[in-house]
This record gives structure tokens, sequence and C-alpha cells, in this order.
């Protein structure tokens, strides 16, 4: 009855009520049909395509709007109403490959990135070429398109390098490792990329040895590069918590003729009265027992006098670690000392060296922590 009612009032022009009719009928691709043709509602006929997932609807809809030349809502509902080589042919004759990609999301097959990487290929944009095979699985492709767009710029391409980090990781795979370690190395193109990179190759791999080491090297090379700001700030540092003594060789090193003129205007006059008036008197640092010959040691000394043992430092204080209060990373099997980790934990924090996720009840006393933390390479 309603549908004949619907198809009665269309016939006498009266689109609003026979659209009426229609949506109680639930013949909703004529109501669709009504408000794009008829009644200039297409925000409506969206709507109700939305809420009842009509194929034929969706592909009323994407025609509506590909008349329109808004190609962005066309590829939409193309998708939607499962038309996807009209989508995709759409999406490449007006450069909307990659609103195409996000459009499918998570249900997108591999064939389907595939074809999108294929595309961009042909088109010589390595990066999303290399974005689109990465989630395609196709892991060799990745890696060569996204270092081929790091090369392909003047500066350093963050984004394309980083996301080869992360093809990596999910591939798993030597031979590509290698690979990308060449070019961030400088291997392949001559041009050796920021440690940085190389750092966060070895963190996603899990290498977190190799990882410690890479960090070395850069806290290394920031120092050199930023040598007057940091002695700078462990000068003010030092005069804050009194430790007179320390603040005076610190500005004392800073007064250098190489060194002086980088002193930031701000500070030199106080840095330089330091070093005339000085006042060589600070608390003694506190002491606590070394791990392996318990005898005291400064907290933050890594060296022990007596028995010269070079001293693990805990990653959650920075300090020496103490043989009586020690845990192990179950990640990363670096040490901690176990109060100050659990702390950390407690406080919503991860392990500070591999940002794993810890669990305070598997923070446990460690007794045979020499054997771990002696295998552990020292760095060159």
């Amino acid at each position: 009855m309603h549908l004949q009612y619907a198809k009665a009032k269309e016939s006498d022009g009266q689109y609003r009520e026979a659209a009426t009719y229609y949506e109680s009928a639930r013949d909703y691709e004529s109501v669709i049909r009504l408000l794009l043709h008829n009644l200039n509602s297409p925000e409506e006929a969206v709507r109700i395509v939305r809420e009842t997932k009509s194929v034929e609807g969706a592909k009323m809809v994407a025609k509506f709007f590909q008349k329109l030349s808004d190609y962005n809502s066309a590829i939409q509902f193309l998708v939607l109403s499962k038309c996807m080589d009209e989508a995709f042919q759409l999406a490449r004759t007006h450069g909307k490959m990659e609103l195409y990609a996000e459009i499918l999301g998570s249900d997108a097959t591999p064939e389907d990135y595939k074809s999108v990487a294929l595309h961009f290929e042909n088109e010589r944009n390595h990066f999303l070429a290399g974005k689109f095979y990465y989630l395609a699985g196709v892991y060799p492709k990745a890696v060569k398109h996204l270092i081929r767009a790091a090369q392909s710029t003047s500066t350093e391409d963050s984004e394309s390098i980083q996301m080869a980090i992360d093809v990596i990781a999910a591939a798993d795979d030597d031979g590509l490792t290698r690979q990308l370690i060449d070019f961030l190395m400088g291997e392949v193109d001559g041009i050796p990329k920021d440690a940085k990179y190389l750092f966060r190759l070895y963190m996603a791999k899990h290498q977190y040895r190799e990882a410690a080491k890479t960090a070395i090297i850069i806290a290394r090379e920031e120092q050199n590069s930023d040598m007057v700001p940091i002695l700078t700030s462990t000068v003010i540092e030092c005069q804050r918590s009194g430790l007179k003594n320390s603040s005076f060789n610190f500005a004392a090193m800073l007064m250098r003729p190489e060194t002086r003129g980088q002193i930031d205007e701000r500070y030199k006059k106080k840095i330089e009265a330091i070093v005339r008036k000085p006042q060589k008197t600070e608390e003694e640092e506190k002491t606590s027992p070394c791990p392996f010959c318990s005898s005291p040691v400064e907290e933050t000394s890594l060296e022990c006098a007596q028995c010269q043992n070079s001293l693990p430092y805990c990653i959650a204080t920075g300090q020496h670690i103490l043989a009586d209060d020690i845990t192990i990373c179950p990640s990363c099997t670096f040490p901690a000392i176990r109060a100050e980790l659990i702390k950390l934990v407690e406080d919503g924090e991860s392990c500070p060296m591999c940002s794993t996720t810890l669990d305070v009840n598997k923070l446990t006393p460690s007794a045979n922590w020499k054997s771990i933390i002696l295998n552990i390479e020292a760095p060159n």
C-alpha cells in the first residue's frame, strides 16, 4: 500500500510525500533517487546510504558526485557500493590514489595495496610506492623505494628512513637489514646518515646492546658539537646545588680561549665572576658500596678506585648499581637498582632503556647479575 501511494505521489510531482512513502515501504533506492534528482537533497541521500548500506543507492550517489566533479565523494561511494574497479580507475585518473587506499581502510587486501603501489611506482613516486608495498607485505620492494625516496631529496628524508626502519622490523630479514645499514652508513651514496636512524633501527630490531653502543656514540658526538651550552648549564646547576668547587672547575674550562667567545652573553659575566672569585667548598657526594668489592664509591661514579672495575649503571637513576638490591629488565637485560626501578614502574613509566612496559611482579632480585652484566659488551 505504501509503495502504491509513493508511485502515485511521484506521478503527481509530489516528490517529498513520495519519498516519505517510499521510505515507509523500505524502497530506499527510490528514496535516494528522489532526493538526488528531484528534491536537491544530496546530504539526506548520503545519510540514508550510510544508514542502510544500500549498494545501489551508493552507486547513485557516486554518479551524482562524479557529475559535480566531486571525485573524493564519488570514490568514497563507489567503494561503499563495492565498485572497486570503477573507484580505482577514477582515483588513478584524477590523482586520488592515496584517498582511495585510505577509504579502503581495514577492508583493503594485499592485492589492493599492491595495485596502489604499482601505480605510484609507475609515477616514480618512490615514497608512496614504498609505503604501499610495505602495507602489501612486499618488503624488498618497499625498502628499495624508500631508500630511493630518501636519496631523492637534498636533505635527509626522515619520514622515508623511519618507514624503511618500520619495514625492516616487520620483515625480520637479515639481507634487508644489511641493505638498510649500508645505506645509513653511507656505503650506497657516500653520505653517512644521522646516527639516530641506526639507533632507531637497532631498537626496532630489539638489538639493545648495539643500540646502547650507538647511543653512546651519538652522545659523544653531541657533546663535541654542543660542548659550550652543556658546560654552561653544568656551571649554573653546580652553582645552584652548592657544588662550588665543581662550578669553578667547569667555569675555568669555559674561559679557555677556544671556548670563551662562544659563551652566551646572558651568562658570561656570571661565569667570569665564578672564575675570578672562586669558592671551592662543597658538600661531598654521598657514597655507596662498590658492587664488586664493597669499597665506598661516590654514587654517580662508574669506576672503583679500589678494585679498578668499571661499575654498571642503574638505568633508573644513572648511579652505579648496588649488589644487594639489583634487578634486570626482562626485555633488554640492563641492570637497575630494584627499589628505584619499581618506583618508576609504579609511576606508570616503562623501561628507561628499551621502553618496554614492565610488570612490578617480574622485577625480582637478581642473584646472578654478574654473569648477565659481564656478557654485555662494553662499547668501543
